[in-house]
């Protein structure tokens, strides 16, 4: 093997070591005593795609057979995700499902509703406001915004009289923002649209995905299916019922 490549490979495992917290030096210890590492580092020399091979799959159990029993692991690198729990590592297949798990983990105790589940895991922002990304509103939603508008009526009045023309443009653009959502709202015969059918697609959709990378974890990984069978809910607000006694350490 060539030393750039002997380097190339190195530099991999550092990468792979840090996302678990363990030393460089770790990964020397390893490639001088573990002869399955030797000849899989090898074989990445030999030309195998780096980031997507099995062989270095492999290298990331090698390493996470070093992480301290009590830590938790659900990280996902190229088409698998390392995930390490009772000090047992194993890598399982991406999946949806997968990064579903992931974000709920990230967020132990909070309900997290199917629909924002589905945005976060397509990298869509979430932060933009209400209802900014395409869900229908309520009744009660479209009473409020239009309770807002009258408030921006009386407002909008108050800032033309004292020529506050910075506050005018901002209440302007928020009556615009208004009425765009209560269009989007309301159908041709002035009734409310109906959300909630969007909202149970969404929630059969990601309670579906969960359900496929929990039994995937369950045929590698019994310790943490059951884990994670016991403590993810399922449901309109999806949650990770958080156990005190368990931090993870998570890359989506």
């Amino acid at each position: 093997m060539s030393s750039g490549a002997r380097g190339s490979i190195r530099r991999l495992l550092w990468r792979i070591a840090g996302r678990l917290h363990l030393r460089p030096a770790t990964v020397e210890e390893f490639l001088q005593r573990d002869r399955r590492l030797r000849r899989d580092v090898g074989d990445l020399g030999r030309g195998i795609d780096v980031g997507m091979s099995l062989a270095a799959e492999r290298l990331g159990l090698s390493l996470a057979d070093r992480c301290p029993k009590d830590r938790r692991i659900f990280m996902r690198m190229g088409d698998y995700w390392l995930v390490v729990f009772n000090g047992a590592p194993k890598y399982v297949r991406h999946s949806v499902g997968m990064s579903y798990i992931a974000l709920l983990l990230q967020k132990p105790g909070k309900e997290v509703s199917a629909t924002e589940l589905i945005r976060l895991a397509e990298g869509v922002d979430t932060e933009a406001g209400p209802d900014s990304a395409g869900e229908m509103l309520d009744g009660t939603a479209m009473k409020n915004y239009r309770n807002r508008l009258a408030d921006n009526k009386d407002e909008t009045a108050e800032a033309v009289a004292n020529n506050d023309l910075a506050r005018q443009r901002e209440l302007s653009d928020e009556r615009e923002w208004l009425l765009s959502e209560l269009r989007r709202a309301q159908a041709p015969d002035g009734t409310v649209r109906e959300a909630l059918d969007q909202r149970e697609r969404d929630r059969k959709s990601v309670s579906a995905a969960v359900n496929r990378a929990i039994e995937a974890i369950r045929k590698v990984h019994k310790p943490l299916w059951h884990h994670l069978y016991t403590y993810i809910d399922r449901g309109n607000f999806p949650r990770y019922r958080q156990d005190p006694s368990t931090r993870w350490t998570t890359q989506f």
